[in-house]
């Protein structure tokens, strides 16, 4: 997942990727193939249609360690190389320390839509299509070995296929992004419906308890895989830091503890109802006067939440960094503004 930051992303947030070891498999080591499509991948470099056939039912004709390995390099090289309709080196993704980088991609695509950019509408076309065939193509497969082979096999596990179906995945999703940037180039190109990449239960369990462990609430879960894979794999980096700990183990997947609200009358109450402390509220008097100044209020959080002798509220000065909130506040039967 490197591709989704650049060096000062991650120099400003300190975030520890995770790694994903490489496996060995001889992409172009030893010898150096021809760019073919994603079937022939495999069959290019000595595997048969029946050893491939044998694998959506589970079974193995080869050592589980040399399955798994050849299995990664087709689903990321192999799926970049017959995606793009040309050689990407093992070299670009993998370093010394054997570890799978795809920090490669973000360059390469960049590039590539300077190409894209360039060329005639009807060669746009043309390429784009080719993207979808392709794309296509490497999500029957994830279907094929997550839905039929895992479910059967002693030997190909979901949890030892996951790691490669995640790199897969994100791999699928920069594609369409980098698909999605290169149609508003081409006004000829009819954007169509391309293939839904998922990740699979396992790896979408690994995610929920990796965003557990951050503090984040369960109720936010399914919105946040509504959203791109990439955004939920940033999430299950961050901690939460404006959280109390603990603060969400008596959430739900439905709902956040923290929401106590009439919605009727948007009425708020504590959640422990034995707590007796007043409500936080800025000063509507203060308030009022900065607005007939006709200048904008903000609130200064720390002074309201410490209880220091500071302004609660202050009018806005020159370019300060403030984050605004909306008037619609709770999604009752009515909006007050």
């Amino acid at each position: 997942m490197d591709h989704l930051f650049d060096d000062e992303d991650l120099q400003a947030t300190g975030l520890k990727l995770p790694t994903t070891a490489w496996l060995g498999f001889d992409h172009d080591t030893t010898q150096s193939y021809g760019v073919v499509d994603f079937e022939t991948y495999p069959l290019l470099r000595g595997w048969t249609q029946a050893e491939l056939l044998d694998l959506t039912f589970g079974r193995l004709s080869r050592s589980v360690s040399y399955t798994l390995s050849m299995l990664q390099s087709w689903f990321t090289l192999g799926f970049l190389e017959a995606t793009f309709r040309q050689r990407f080196r093992t070299r670009d993704f993998v370093s010394g320390d054997q570890v799978f980088r795809t920090r490669f991609l973000r360059q390469f695509t960049k590039e590539k839509i300077g190409e894209v950019y360039d060329m005639p509408d009807a060669e746009v076309v043309q390429f784009l299509e080719a993207l979808d065939e392709a794309q296509k193509m490497v999500y029957q497969w994830t279907v094929k070995l997550e839905l039929q082979g895992n479910k059967t096999s002693k030997d190909l596990k979901e949890e030892r296929i996951a790691p490669t179906m995640r790199l897969c995945t994100l791999i699928g999703e920069a594609i369409r992004h980098f698909q999605d940037v290169s149609s508003m180039i081409c006004l000829s190109w009819l954007k169509r419906e391309g293939p839904s990449w998922r990740y699979s239960d396992l790896n979408r369990n690994l995610l929920i308890q990796q965003l557990v462990k951050k503090g984040w609430c369960p109720s936010t879960f399914e919105l946040l895989f509504k959203t791109s894979h990439s955004t939920i794999e940033l999430a299950a980096l961050l901690e939460a830091k404006d959280l109390k700990s603990g603060r969400h183990q008596g959430c739900t997947k439905n709902s956040c503890i923290a929401y106590q609200l009439l919605e009727e009358t948007y009425q708020t109450s504590h959640v422990d109802s034995s707590c007796a402390c007043s409500f936080i509220a800025a000063p509507p008097h203060r308030l009022a006067t900065i607005l007939r100044q006709g200048e904008v209020p903000v609130l200064n959080l720390d002074a309201l939440l410490d209880d220091s002798n500071e302004e609660t509220v202050t009018s806005l000065k020159g370019k300060a960094n403030v984050i605004a909130f909306s008037h619609v506040w709770s999604d009752g039967p009515r909006q007050p503004c």
